[in-house]
């Protein structure tokens, strides 16, 4: 490189030297001394690591930079079963953001390979909390890209991973059933007959998709190929994560389907058993399966279950009180379409105050 570029570069980086420590000052005395360090001073205080973090990767990412990404992605991971998700999503695509633009640079195959993997996962976390927020088409979106950096792989299980919260969102908001079942299929072709946690959610949403449409038949096997799955996982699979399938996650998904299969006594056992697996610091799933036991009352002509759903959508946080789960809770007030008019009447009424609610 000619010398006056190299001069040009050095004058570049002390003047950008120079208007961080002005900046940082300047937000540093604005802030004065109080406990909590501003929003603004915390965003000023990472750019200045970021540009640092850009100098000395101007060579690409170390493996050492990958290990701690990919902890960090772990780490989102956990969070889902626990953040409230918008707080959550910026996080997550923040991060995003960060990576993709190290994708840009040229790195050894192994590497880009890490890379594409963290890219997929991280996509795949914001699509499944852009559904879970109301922002469906945004969410379908992030999901394509998530395909499009696992293809640069040949990582089968995060492609069965993939298609199985695609899978799995789309029945949460009520889109067609058999659009999830075909996706929740391809998740399990991808990995054959070997199981990893992608391949078991899928066949505990192709249990509940099946049940959506009338199949007992075969939902039930369904749910039977998800439980002999579980059992095969193996204790990295088993986290409770959203990159795992833990025992409480199929009690959700046994619940789920014998609800919507109308098994009442099995359902509400179901429910019960689930619900003792869940520690207080989740809410969302333990919310929706106190709805699907809220369903099995209705349909019993217990209009007691319109209180109880009330009661659960009141109860959770409202940071966890999602589309997903209003959505959910509107769908009890028709459960029973055909049911007399107390029942018909309690509905419309619980369905008023759920939209009062949110």
């Amino acid at each position: 490189m000619p010398g006056g570029s190299l001069e040009r570069e050095a004058d570049t980086a002390v003047q950008e030297a120079v208007m961080w420590r002005r900046d940082l000052l300047r937000t540093a005395a604005a802030a004065g001394a109080g406990a909590l360090i501003p929003a603004g001073l915390v965003d000023l205080i990472d750019q200045i690591r970021a540009s640092t973090d850009r100098a000395l990767n101007s060579g690409g990412l170390s493996v050492s930079d990958l290990d701690w990404w990919e902890q960090a992605v772990r780490e989102h991971g956990f969070a889902f079963k626990t953040r409230p998700a918008a707080g959550l999503l910026f996080d997550v695509v923040a991060d995003f953001a960060e990576l993709a633009a190290h994708a840009r640079q040229q790195h050894p195959s192994d590497v880009q390979v890490r890379l594409c993997v963290l890219l997929g996962q991280l996509a795949g976390i914001a699509g499944n909390l852009l559904v879970d927020l109301g922002g469906v088409r945004a969410g379908r979106r992030w999901f394509a890209t998530a395909v499009t950096a696992a293809d640069e792989t040949n990582d089968r299980s995060l492609h069965a991973w993939i298609l199985a919260r695609q899978a799995t969102v789309g029945l949460y908001l009520g889109q067609p059933a058999q659009t999830a079942i075909t996706r929740a299929r391809d998740a399990q072709r991808r990995v054959g007959r070997a199981r990893c946690a992608g391949s078991v959610l899928a066949a505990a949403t192709e249990a509940r998709g099946l049940a959506r449409l009338g199949d007992a038949a075969a939902a039930r096997v369904a749910l039977k190929r998800a439980r002999l799955g579980a059992e095969e996982l193996s204790d990295a699979d088993r986290a409770n994560s959203i990159f795992g399938y833990p025992e409480r996650q199929l009690g959700f998904h046994v619940a789920s389907t014998l609800a919507l299969l109308g098994a009442q006594g099995e359902a509400e056992r179901a429910c019960q058993d689930a619900l003792a697996l869940y520690p207080a610091s989740e809410h969302v799933l333990p919310a929706l399966i106190r709805l699907d036991a809220a369903a099995c009352l209705v349909r019993d002509g217990d209009v007691a279950g319109f209180d109880q759903a009330l009661e659960t959508l009141v109860a959770v946080p409202e940071g966890y009180r999602t589309a997903l789960v209003v959505s959910r809770a509107r769908e009890l007030a028709a459960v029973s379409p055909g049911a007399g008019p107390g029942v018909c009447r309690r509905a419309r009424d619980f369905g008023t105050a759920v939209d009062a609610l949110v």
